[in-house]
């Protein structure tokens, strides 16, 4: 990933960006930290589930300006808009994910400030650098 960080839920962050996934602890605390990759054979995609909300993270399609596309752990159930593919470097093994929901890749918003910084989206019409890049830990 771009700036080498975990990315924990937003537990704590006022409506609407509560939930929202940004990539900023330096090291892997816990729940906050804890995403799981739910695997639908049906679809051939992913739905990821938050540890620190008990929910999946979905793409907010819907909202307009710079905060179209950012990604929030809001949803209870899985539907097209929490379901992605992974796509996988094999040179690298790192991995990006591409939305269903808007056929979008989802990136590290490195070059945003505040509460949003580091904030994940999907925007991005390729998969072409270090902005879409993440990669996988297990705990095990």
């Amino acid at each position: 990933m771009k700036n080498g960080r975990f990315v924990p839920t937003e537990v704590r962050y006022a409506s609407p960006y509560t939930g929202l996934p940004r990539a900023r602890s330096s090291d892997w605390n816990g729940a906050w930290e804890d995403l799981y990759l739910e695997w639908d054979a049906t679809t051939e995609t992913y739905a990821i589930f938050s540890g620190a909300t008990g929910l999946y993270l979905a793409v907010e399609k819907d909202w307009t300006g710079s905060d179209t596309g950012l990604l929030r752990a809001r949803s209870t159930s899985v539907g097209g808009w929490e379901r992605f593919e992974l796509w996988i470097d094999e040179a690298t093994g790192h991995f990006a994910l591409r939305s269903v929901v808007n056929g979008r890749f989802v990136a590290m918003e490195n070059g945003w400030t505040g509460s949003r910084q580091y904030a994940l989206r999907a925007r991005s019409t390729d998969w072409l650098g270090s902005w879409e890049e993440f990669d996988i830990r297990s705990a095990a």
